[in-house]
């Protein structure tokens, strides 16, 4: 993706570009302005396929939520080969999640914020709900950053317990695709942990509330500063 500042106005002119595999064709898959403000969106990556590019829409954030804690909202791809881009859904939820192997949509449902699981396929949808709902029964809490494992058999999911207060923990949620089950990997963190990218099998790189890399390790829990690692 690239971004390229017009004004001093919070205005920017935002472009997905890919190229064939070959490199010697470049691919703009969309060119929208992106302003400041309410209700606006624009294109973001989202997932490198085997032969697609897979991208979405993010909106401008509202109150205590940022544009990044929705990332995403409707699916598009575009071809490595050929340049064209075609839409795989509509808008469906927050923070879309292809599977690595191309298969399943994961992504947040709006309405509950429960997790959807949507055969690429066919279009059949899966849904449950979370757990951690009922117990804080009192506390909102908000679901973000949903990530899958290299193997796609399983999602990780950061649960932010009293969001939009002054007193937040994360807690880090593991669902089994097959069985829908879910595991609790991380609790009532106050430092404040999210999961970003769960490149490794046994491991997953998690950022702090001021961006350090700790590793979480899957099975045991572990958890080691980026540094040391």
């Amino acid at each position: 993706m690239l971004q390229r500042w017009l004004s001093e106005s919070d205005i920017q002119q935002v472009l997905i570009v890919t190229n064939t595999k070959d490199a010697t064709i470049g691919w703009t898959a969309e060119d929208k302005i992106q302003q400041d403000g309410l209700a606006y969106h624009w294109p973001i990556p989202l997932h490198w396929g085997t032969n697609h590019l897979y991208f979405s829409h993010q909106y401008s954030g509202d109150g205590c939520f940022t544009a990044q804690n929705f990332r995403g909202s409707d699916l598009w791809r575009i071809n490595l080969d050929t340049g064209e881009v075609g839409q795989v859904t509509q808008e469906v939820g927050y923070w879309l999640a292809v599977s690595p192997d191309e298969k399943v949509l994961a992504y947040l449902a709006y309405s509950q914020g429960g997790l959807v699981l949507r055969d690429m396929a066919s279009g059949a949808e899966r849904q449950i709900g979370f757990d951690i709902d009922a117990q804080y029964p009192d506390l909102l809490v908000y679901k973000s950053n949903l990530i899958w494992s290299p193997d796609s058999n399983s999602l990780l999911m950061t649960a932010e317990i009293g969001a939009c207060s002054g007193d937040l923990m994360f807690s880090i949620i593991k669902v089994d695709v097959a069985t829908l089950s879910q595991t609790t990997v991380l609790s009532e963190d106050t430092r404040l942990l999210r999961t970003i990218a769960w490149s490794e099998p046994e491991r997953v790189l998690l950022f702090d509330d001021s961006d350090n890399e700790w590793w979480l390790y899957i099975n045991s829990g572990e958890l080691v500063p980026g540094n040391k690692s």
